[in-house]
């Protein structure tokens, strides 16, 4: 499966240390930025933090991976019209906003961060991705001029398979290169310590932690099923669901877990924190609600509309990591208040 989005990380020193999440839709990723920590002692002032770094990278990725849905989702507009004048209104013109910012941020205006050998691996897979996404947005505005200007009239659409074409191989490349440096990221993400004792009963702590835990076990359902589905396209009889029903067991009993711990310290009540804590554990609810399901019935032979299924449990996980990164930034404001810091 590719990663759309990636989550951010929330951490804390010696109170709250914020990590967001790379993370999915297309991709687990799905989609990854906001670990807001403070700068260590041992750190200097001239370097990012590891969270800082790997937020601010997913910010921007998560940016340009939005950006890349939209030509695809015109594209796949493009590719179901049936006559030259309807696939002409089906293109769009993007601009390369999140592209040049992105860009400027992680390899323009280069940060540097204490984990230099992570930042060198990341950089290494950022410099090619910037690559191909440009030419993805070449490529789409060339095929989107052509039909806009009306220039298909000219030649019959005669060049339609080639700009098609060119647009096509790029956006998959796009996907592919996306969504390994999301895996890149997250798995240096997953080294973060968060700081935080298991045993607290700081409301934000609580939060951040069931959010950390949660999130990583939806991830790695996410995963399991994108493994299960390319099985079940070749055979449906012979794909095993046994690791998937395990790691959702894991993500059940995870939000049990910290769904009790959040109601034992009000967390749904918490200034600024509370509503998109409330959000994103109904977002989690439901991801579980339609895992919960989809086994029962791969179990049963009941699959009844794969591409169905499939489009669903996409926009559930992307809601997952949407109101995860959400949440990060509601936290990191309420950790500022002078209440929470008496």
């Amino acid at each position: 499966m590719s990663k759309n989005n990636a989550k951010l990380l929330l951490v804390s020193s010696s109170l709250l240390v914020v990590t967001m999440f790379v993370g999915a839709g297309c991709s687990s990723l799905t989609n990854l930025f906001n670990k807001a920590a403070e700068t260590t002692a041992d750190v200097t002032a001239s370097k990012m933090t590891e969270t800082e770094y790997y937020n601010k990278a997913i910010q921007g990725l998560n940016n340009m991976s939005d950006e890349t849905g939209r030509v695809q989702d015109s594209y796949g507009r493009f590719t179901e019209a049936t006559t030259a004048d309807t696939r002409a209104i089906t293109m769009i013109n993007v601009n390369s906003t999140f592209y040049d910012m992105a860009k400027k941020d992680m390899v323009d205006d280069k940060p540097v961060m204490e984990n230099a050998e992570a930042q060198a691996k990341i950089e290494a897979k950022l410099t090619p991705y910037f690559s191909e996404y440009k030419t993805m947005l070449d490529a789409n505005n060339a095929l989107a001029d052509y039909y806009l200007r009306g220039r298909y009239k000219d030649d019959a659409e005669a060049k339609k398979d080639e700009l098609s074409g060119a647009l096509s191989g790029s956006i998959d490349k796009v996907f592919v290169m996306q969504t390994e440096l999301f895996d890149l990221i997250e798995q240096y993400q997953d080294k973060v310590d968060l700081g935080i004792d298991e045993s607290t009963t700081d409301p934000l702590e609580v939060i951040t932690l069931a959010q950390d835990k949660i999130t990583n076990a939806a991830e790695k359902v996410y995963e399991d099923y994108g493994v299960w589905v390319e099985a079940y396209n070749v055979d449906t009889k012979t794909a095993d669901i046994a690791p998937l029903e395990t790691d959702y067991k894991t993500l059940a009993d995870t939000y049990t877990t910290y769904k009790t711990k959040g109601e034992a310290v009000n967390a749904k009540d918490v200034t600024i924190a509370g509503s998109s804590y409330t959000s994103y554990m109904s977002a989690v609810d439901k991801f579980n609600i339609k895992f919960e399901n989809l086994i029962r019935d791969a179990k049963g032979n009941s699959i009844a509309d794969l591409v169905a299924l499939d489009e669903e449990v996409v926009e559930l996980y992307n809601d997952v990591i949407d109101t995860h990164n959400s949440l990060v930034t509601s936290v990191q404001s309420a950790s500022a208040l002078p209440e929470y810091n008496k």
